[in-house]
């Protein structure tokens, strides 16, 4: 009787975890992809352009790995200088970046493994300096 009690208790307990889990990492991949915003915004309102046009620019090590282990930001590493803001603590997620026409087109990127939902994508496109398409797969 106990062992059921304790089963069903765990079976409600398990998946609530699991889902709030997943929504702090993706609240941290929302305050990260928001500083990285931030930054092409404000460039696009004094250059007129995201930048010069470049596919696929890493803002994390080539080689990290989402989940479970977060890497440690570290502007100084290859692969991360390409983003001049700084992401404070430990970074669970893959996120990158793409200019193009002309430096008037970003896509923002961030990808990782949630636990309880598997793989999870994030991406704005911005054109001309308005938001284009957001797209979140899956949506929880």
């Amino acid at each position: 009787m106990v062992v059921s009690i304790v089963g069903i208790l765990a079976g409600l307990a398990i998946p609530n975890y699991t889902r709030f889990t997943a929504r702090a990492y993706r609240s941290e991949m929302r305050d990260a992809i928001a500083k990285i915003r931030s930054h092409f915004i404000m460039q696009y309102g004094e250059q007129g352009s995201y930048g010069t046009d470049i596919a696929d620019a890493a803002v994390n090590p080539p080689g990290s790995v989402p989940p479970p282990a977060p890497a440690i930001w570290d502007p100084h590493a290859h692969g991360w200088e390409n983003v001049p803001v700084a992401l404070e603590g430990g970074v669970r997620m893959r996120y990158w970046y793409a200019i193009s026409g002309g430096g008037k087109q970003l896509l923002l990127q961030a990808q990782g493994v949630f636990p309880g939902v598997g793989p999870y994508t994030y991406g704005e496109t911005f054109v001309d300096g308005a938001l284009a398409v957001t797209t979140e797969v899956p949506q929880f």
